[in-house]
């Protein structure tokens, strides 16, 4: 089997180019020699009154259908004149001119940083650097006409898709028709030229695009900079995204691959069956960057269609359908990400992807690229959502980890055995994936906010109470802190041996208890896997509700060590009026319970997930009794406010939530009866 794969990559690495024949003749075997001299720029932008005149030469019925697909591919031909000219603009202009002529009307699209690094390469002769013009204007348009968009309509979002954007009338109204012509011809239709999907889905080598693409789409931009300059428009723009917050839960399952050496590396890219030696300059000129702290965000932005590219040939190989490696003319066809790692291929077969690759690289993948509160990098990066240069160099990391550590697995055996291919930086990406664990998936966001309600707990034991408020009824909390602990227990599908029940100790001012199993089940969801990166609809709702509790559970305990310290602290300043006494007073008598409370909650928690990690699928009464636990969660959130202090009214949710466990229990009983 591994044979007949390996052939089938070969198979696939032989052609010379990801582009079906007719895209390619389009955008690498067209000479443009014969409208150099017809068309002229006015004042280095386009005049769209003359486009217009061109455009409008073709059959008007057809134009008259902006969802037509049959013609925006000889639309696109009508523009090739235009192409050459701005072009031949910038490659006659010094690069002095251009910066002054043409980047003033750029600043619309809110990414002038953008421009004024990438301007730069016009000139080049390196393909690497005109690729990535190609995927930064492309993406910094989206993401303007977008702004543009919700600017004119008022709407808070704008159509997620360019080509349904591009067919909006908000901007007709204000571009006018032949420009939104123009950039549904080289952006927005499957039939057209298609710059933006071909270069970011990884269809391109940089080998294969002329730099001819990369002047016009300049001066298009520039041109749509003079139209909204003459209209004296407002453009509002939308907040880019930002992953601060996700920096530290990525920097800890990534190896520092930007301070080790990269030839290792560079050798297993070169001998991977399932990598095409076209994208090898790419790969070595993008490494190369890695290093540098103002420019590793362009490695990350030239590898990640690489990516995509290497995992749609990968599922070519072993689902053998070797023609969804190459682009089609109708968007429903492309072989996209979504379809790549979707379990079933179109056939309903399983997808044998997910069998090939191994459990940390899926789960490495779906972080990267997919998950809803992931880092979708490709996605956010593509639409232009993201302030590219505060990018940090760990995400960068991550991409080149996923990318090495795929094709390591399509070197041959007998060259693996070979010392080249355990540099530093290799062997840190096979390391990675035998502790990897899965960072974005709802459950890891739930696992983390269990450890950290764990240490937020213990600030429950800084609580003192004044010296004459200790309960007469201690002993009667322990009882009740055990039944309700058993009841907890008893109604988990995820059963934990040897727990010991609660313990409570007093003092003259403190209380200090111990929940037992609490730290035994928190101890075993630090090891637990998922067992789906699948989950279903039912495990998914549990999930989120669960979430909701912890965030309740937080706010509650927050509030709690909040007005048990301030009212402390007034009760021995004797700074308290009667009403603020009397309601401190119920908070001493009822604070035992809420700790013990709180700490059941949590322990519910722990053991939903458990449940699940161990393959627990939940019915409609488990969501049931979830939901109950959340309403609990919800009250205390209330009750113990600064607004309500309502402390008998607090207490008295641990007999609804042991109620709640008691029928969920009765349920399942019957269930076993039956």
């Amino acid at each position: 089997m591994e044979d007949l794969l390996l052939e089938r990559a070969r198979c696939l690495i032989d052609r010379e180019s990801a582009l079906s024949s007719d895209i390619r003749r389009i955008l690498c075997e067209t000479s443009y020699a014969e409208g150099v001299s017809k068309v002229h720029l006015e004042d280095e932008h386009f005049d769209f009154s003359v486009i217009a005149r061109t455009l409008f030469l073709r059959d008007k019925s057809e134009l008259a259908n902006q969802h037509n697909d049959v013609c925006w591919s000889g639309l696109a031909r009508s523009l090739l004149p235009y192409i050459e000219a701005a072009h031949g603009y910038v490659s006659r202009a010094r690069m002095e001119e251009i910066r002054a002529q043409v980047l003033p009307f750029v600043r619309w699209t809110g990414k002038d940083k953008v421009f004024e690094q990438c301007i730069q390469y016009v000139k080049s002769t390196d393909s690497n650097e005109f690729l990535l013009c190609l995927l930064l204007w492309t993406a910094s348009l989206e993401r303007a006409l977008g702004d543009v968009y919700v600017s004119i309509s008022g709407a808070s979002q704008c159509p997620p898709l360019l080509k349904d954007l591009l067919c909006t009338t908000e901007l007709e109204q204000v571009f006018g028709r032949p420009a939104m012509c123009c950039l549904k011809a080289i952006v927005g239709s499957p039939t057209g030229f298609n710059l933006r999907n071909i270069a970011w889905h990884g269809f391109f080598s940089a080998a294969e695009l002329q730099c001819q693409f990369v002047s016009f789409l300049l001066i298009l931009i520039a041109s749509l900079g003079h139209l909204l300059e003459a209209n004296e428009m407002q453009i509002r723009h939308r907040d880019l995204v930002s992953y601060v917050d996700k920096v530290d839960v990525v920097s800890t399952a990534v190896p520092p691959i930007h301070e080790m050496e990269s030839e290792s590396l560079i050798t297993i890219m070169r001998n991977s069956e399932i990598f095409p030696s076209r994208f090898e300059d790419t790969f070595i000129y993008s490494i190369g960057l890695l290093k540098s702290d103002r420019q590793h965000w362009i490695c990350m932005v030239l590898l990640l269609p690489q990516l995509e590219h290497v995992l749609r040939r990968l599922y070519a190989v072993v689902n053998d359908c070797s023609e969804r490696v190459l682009t089609a003319k109708s968007s429903v066809l492309y072989t996209t990400l979504d379809e790549i790692l979707c379990p079933l291929v179109t056939n309903m077969k399983s997808n044998q992807l997910m069998s090939i690759l191994n459990s940390a690289q899926l789960k490495q993948i779906f972080d990267l690229l997919t998950y809803p509160e992931g880092l979708r990098l490709r996605d956010k990066l593509s639409h232009g959502e993201v302030d590219i240069f505060s990018l940090p160099v760990q995400l960068t990391n991550f991409v080149v980890t996923i990318l090495v550590s795929v094709c390591y697995q399509w070197i041959p055996k007998a060259m693996k055995l070979s010392s080249q291919y355990f540099g530093a930086s290799a062997e840190a990406v096979l390391a990675s994936m035998d502790s990897y664990g899965v960072l974005f998936h709802p459950s890891a966001f739930l696992k983390r906010q269990i450890f950290n309600a764990v240490l937020k707990g213990e600030c429950l034991q800084e609580v003192e109470l004044p010296d004459d408020s200790t309960p007469h009824a201690c002993l009667q909390y322990i009882v009740d802190g055990n039944t309700l602990m058993a009841c907890v227990i008893d109604t988990s599908c995820h059963k934990v041996e040897d727990l010991s029940l609660c313990a409570l100790e007093i003092t003259k001012t403190k209380w200090t208890y111990y929940i037992g199993g609490l730290d035994h089940v928190v101890n075993w969801l630090k090891s637990a896997d998922l067992p789906s990166l699948y989950p279903t609809r039912e495990s998914l709702e549990v999930v989120g509700i669960l979430r909701r509790v912890m965030d309740h559970w937080s706010c509650s305990v927050a509030q709690i060590v909040h007005f048990g310290k301030q009212r402390k602290s007034q009760w021995c300043k004797r700074e308290l009026r009667s009403r603020q006494r009397h309601n401190y007073e119920s908070f001493c008598k009822s604070f035992p319970m809420l700790c013990l409370l709180l700490h059941c909650l949590l322990l519910d928690v722990c053991l939903n997930l458990c449940a699940m990690m161990d393959g627990w699928i939940p019915d409609v009464d488990s969501i049931r009794c979830v939901k109950s636990s959340l309403q609990c969660a919800e009250k205390l959130h209330i009750h113990t406010s600064s607004s309500a202090n309502k402390w008998h009214e607090a207490c008295a949710l641990f007999t609804v939530f042991q109620e709640n466990l008691e029928r969920q229990k009765q349920t399942q009983l019957k269930k076993r009866d039956i």
